[in-house]
């Protein structure tokens, strides 16, 4: 059947084999189906989204007072489905082993406590994973249309849009507080992760550019967009985030459809930006290889130069839709087009390899200098940029995990126990406590069985994916590969950095790519809600199993609750170091709910202290020492302890313990020598 496309009123029909013929499912009898009414699952996906673009703004949602909530929201509406459905419906094999495999990566970090140095880390880091858990398993529990998925996809691509603008804005007036050494810092206060986050929207936004489906003034908005983004992920030199966009476009410009035509617009982009770098690098330019300063008037002439690209980006791609409008789609004059834009393109190809061929000179060389650069811990990096380099603490931090892997291959040291490793073998004294890698950490801290259930789920993901690929019609392809390139974007930058614990960003990535999959999977209409269409309560193996999943959900609830009041009682305890009593009470109330961690008890020791309690605060860091033995911070602070009440031998022996937990800590090794030379 031909429809009419709106943008342009042609008149087109459904190529053969790609169009959605799938009947609507039936509204139940007694239920007037009403297709334009915002369902509950609606508004719940439209809810998390704005929690998710909202989180990006407080530092990315790290601290655990952030995205503690979320993930007990998250929780609460997969609760709440499991039961009032009467179980999870898992459309397909590969989506059972995906979120199998992330719901028991969660479990691993559980019960990785067992043998962690701290199993206060274990806990935090598993309830994190929780949290990634949950957001992937929503767009599969919800009962969404493929449409309704679509649109939560791109309202998180638009809403990053509407930051980008904001930023934009900002810079204009005034972007001094939002640069950190000549770099882009805000809006997450981590240059990588702000480059990361205006990097997520940049190949859906291609995407839209490029599909002729799209109204004329959206694809122009949308080619703005997408320059102004990754002129704002320019800004903040993180070079990471050029493997995230390179392991993206892989997958936005190898499938269909619109490959040619995504291809152009991303030479397009990165011209534009390319053109406007001289600009755009006069802060980084100005703190690295002038004055070390940055002022006003460099980032003005910057923020000028993104604001020019924004605007010569919507002129192009109103007129790159304009033409495409002009031509229909089997004309001779299209097929002539799309010939030349493929040898164009293939030429371009062959220029840049010969061109790259040339710069480089020798490859076997330039390997060797780049290992070098990699290996050297000395290295500089160059004033021009830093995108070329590959100098660094990256190295260290990976031999490092690879030492921790081959010590524990089987099991891992434990999740987010990295650092007592790392502060024992490192070689710089970058004081640090993640191999700033994904991949890096999943060896060191869970092991083999770690790695595996990850690759389950990234496996299961794509599986489905695929799957699902041959019953989707153009337009949901171009939806589906758009969610799924923004998670491959996180997931390339996650390799070389420590993005994964930044949940605002990493629950971004994580539902993209479930969003991804539960398309491919999706009927074309939402499941009606009615009780008609709710199954009937489970019997035999289907009721243990039922019963079994709300039993794991509710204790992951009472898990991240206790998580979250803990950190709050911490932070209050913090807040009052004024007022003893107050610390001490709110530190005890800390303890009780998160019994693994070390901070309530340097809490309590530090109330007990000021109130002149002194045997009470020794044995509340013993206990502290008690729970993570090889916490040289610990046995620093009993030093200090010791070393207050004059018993310098005492403090002497917990230094010299600590510094052989930590040989490189020059105030340790300072401190190791006390009272050995009074006079």
């Amino acid at each position: 059947m031909s429809t009419i496309r709106p943008a342009t009123g042609q008149i087109v029909s459904p190529q053969s084999g790609n169009a959605d013929v799938e009947p609507s499912i039936a509204a139940p009898k007694g239920h007037r189906h009403h297709p334009h009414r915002i369902s509950e699952p609606m508004v719940a996906a439209a809810f998390l989204l704005l929690v998710l673009l909202l989180a990006t703004t407080s530092q990315g949602a790290f601290a655990t007072s952030r995205w503690a909530p979320l993930c007990l929201f998250a929780l609460a509406v997969l609760t709440g489905s499991l039961v009032a459905r009467g179980g999870l419906a898992l459309r397909s094999r590969a989506v059972s082993v995906a979120l199998g495999g992330l719901w028991g990566l969660a479990a691993w970090a559980m019960l990785s406590m067992l043998w962690a140095e701290s199993s206060g880390d274990a806990f935090a880091a598993a309830d994190r994973m929780v949290l990634y858990s949950a957001i992937a398993t929503l767009p599969f529990a919800l009962p969404l249309s493929r449409r309704s998925l679509a649109v939560a996809g791109w309202s998180m691509t638009a809403g990053i849009g509407v930051i980008a603008v904001y930023v934009l804005v900002r810079l204009l007036l005034d972007g001094s507080p939002l640069f950190l050494a000549g770099r882009l810092n805000a809006p997450i206060d981590y240059r990588n992760a702000t480059a990361l986050l205006f990097a997520l929207p940049v190949w859906p936004l291609v995407i839209a550019t490029a599909g002729r489906r799209y109204r004329r003034i959206l694809r122009a908005a949308s080619l703005s967009v997408a320059a102004l983004c990754l002129g704002l992920a320019f800004l903040t030199q993180s070079r990471g985030i050029l493997i995230g966009l390179v392991a993206g476009g892989c997958l936005a410009l190898t499938l269909g459809p619109d490959r040619v035509r995504r291809a152009w617009v991303s030479v397009v982009i990165v011209a534009s930006v390319a053109v406007a770098s001289p600009w755009l690098l006069r802060p980084f330019h100005a703190f690295d290889g002038g004055s070390g300063q940055v002022t006003t008037h460099e980032i003005t002439v910057a923020a000028w130069a993104l604001a020019a690209l924004a605007a010569a980006g919507f002129a192009v791609g109103l007129a790159i839709a304009l033409f495409d409008a002009g031509l229909r789609t089997d004309s001779p004059q299209v097929r002539l087009v799309r010939r030349a834009a493929r040898l164009a393109l293939a030429g371009g190809v062959v220029v840049v390899v010969i061109a790259a061929g040339v710069a480089i000179g020798n490859p076997v060389t330039y390997v060797h200098r780049k290992w070098d650069q990699f290996t050297s811990l000395s290295y500089s990096t160059p004033t021009t940029t830093r995108l070329l380099t590959v100098g660094g603490q990256r190295y260290d931090l990976w031999r490092v995990a690879v030492k921790e892997f081959e010590s524990a291959p089987l099991l891992g040291v434990g999740a987010e126990n990295y650092s007592f490793g790392y502060y024992v073998r490192r070689a710089t004294d970058r004081n640090l406590s993640d191999p700033h890698s994904l991949l890096f950490a999943l060896l060191s801290e869970n092991g083999i069985i770690g790695v595996l259930l990850f690759a389950g789920f990234l496996g299961g993901i794509f599986a489905a994916l695929r799957a699902g690929w041959a019953k989707l019609n153009a337009a949901a392809r171009c939806d589906a590969i758009a969610m799924a390139a923004t998670g491959v974007v996180l997931l390339g930058q996650s390799a070389v950095d420590w993005i994964w614990l930044i949940p605002g960003l990493t629950a971004i990535g994580v539902f993209a790519l479930s969003a991804a999959a539960a398309q491919a999977t999706a009927a074309n209409t939402a499941v009606p809600t009615g009780p008609a269409q709710r199954r009937g309560r489970p019997r035999g193996p289907a009721a243990l199993g039922h019963a079994i999943a709300v039993g794991a959900l509710v204790g992951a609830i009472i898990c991240v609750l206790g998580l979250f009041v803990s950190n709050a009682y911490i932070q209050r305890a913090r807040t009052a170091d004024d007022d003893p009593p107050v610390e001490l009470s709110s530190a005890k109330v800390a303890a009780t709910f998160d019994p693994w961690s070390v901070t309530p008890h340097y809490l309590e020791a530090s109330a007990y202290e000021s109130m002149g309690n002194r045997s009470s605060a020794y044995r509340q860091l013993k206990q502290a020492l008690a729970l993570e033995p090889s916490n040289p911070a610990t046995l620093g602070v009993l030093g200090d302890f010791d070393a207050r009440g004059d018993h310098l031998a005492a403090a002497r022996s917990y230094y010299r313990r600590a510094l052989a937990l930590d040989p490189l800590d020059t105030g340790l090794q300072q401190l190791a020598l006390i009272g050995l030379h009074r006079g």
